[in-house]
């Protein structure tokens, strides 16, 4: 174990191996059902510490894995909780970062965890659970979360009105937060390498999670399971009747509603 020492985050060459090392040393195998892919680009662990911390700040990291954004996070001179789902990872980064009394290693569920956060948020989300862990960090009171994603997702996140990316998980994130997609990733920044690129997102929320948000929840998932249909039918599905929808609104199809038309719909008809 103290062979290996705390992660080479200057040397991609040097990361991946020492990643390769940490995994066989442990005997995981990196589970496509938990989205194990572990951060092995330096230049992609630099940027995700300096946009997403302010030296002197405690954040909560989501997924820290071996603790290679850990360490990052730790070099800008941040405080990390970090909340990981395997128990023997969790440990494995306790060990090798335990010469720095920032860090702090749970064992958790982090689309429970978060419900308890009131700090910014940051990670590389599991491509598994990534719209669970959004809704998840939205439902926090976490005042910012800057994390990567893949790249449909990220996409998803800060599409427009009337394009095929948006949907449900736009909705209530363009209700709750300004978001911004910050840089892309290839495959290659990850280990194993995922079949897909991936994004860093940072959010800044605007709005607690509130009756509203819930609403939009609820009626964007009845809505959106006929988002090329027109509102007017799928409306009448979804709430019964309900009068003083603009037939401007009506005649739109699903996936053409903007957030302001949508607030209208659940201001009026729930």
């Amino acid at each position: 174990m103290t062979s290996l020492g705390s992660p080479p985050i200057n040397s991609k060459k040097e990361l991946v191996l020492w990643t390769k090392r940490a995994l066989e040393y442990l005997g995981v195998r990196p589970s496509k059902k938990l989205g194990q892919s572990f951060s092995v680009d330096p230049n992609m662990l630099k940027t995700i510490a300096d946009v997403c911390c302010k030296e002197g700040e405690f954040v909560v990291e989501i997924g820290s894995g071996l603790g290679a954004l850990t360490r990052a996070l730790l070099l800008k001179g941040v405080e990390v909780l970090g909340i990981e789902m395997d128990e023997r990872l969790a440990r494995f980064a306790h060990r090798v970062l335990s010469n720095d009394s920032r860090v702090h290693i749970v064992v958790a569920d982090a689309r429970k965890f978060l419900k308890h956060v009131q700090s910014s948020v940051v990670g590389n989300v599991p491509y598994c659970i990534t719209s669970d862990l959004i809704i998840a960090i939205s439902k926090s009171s976490s005042p910012r979360a800057c994390i990567t994603v893949q790249l449909e997702v990220a996409h998803r996140l800060v599409a427009r009105p009337g394009t095929k990316n948006y949907g449900r998980l736009t909705i209530i994130t363009d209700y709750l937060f300004k978001k911004k997609l910050v840089k892309t990733f290839p495959p290659a920044s990850f280990y194993p390498v995922p079949e897909v690129s991936s994004a860093l997102v940072f959010m800044e929320r605007v709005r607690e999670f509130d009756r509203t948000a819930a609403m939009l929840e609820n009626i964007t998932k009845c809505l959106f399971t006929s988002r090329r249909k027109k509102v007017r039918k799928v409306l009448a599905r979804c709430v019964g009747n309900c009068n003083g929808i603009p037939v401007e609104i009506l005649e739109k199809r699903v996936y053409e509603l903007g957030l302001n038309d949508l607030l209208l719909i659940v201001r009026t008809c729930l």
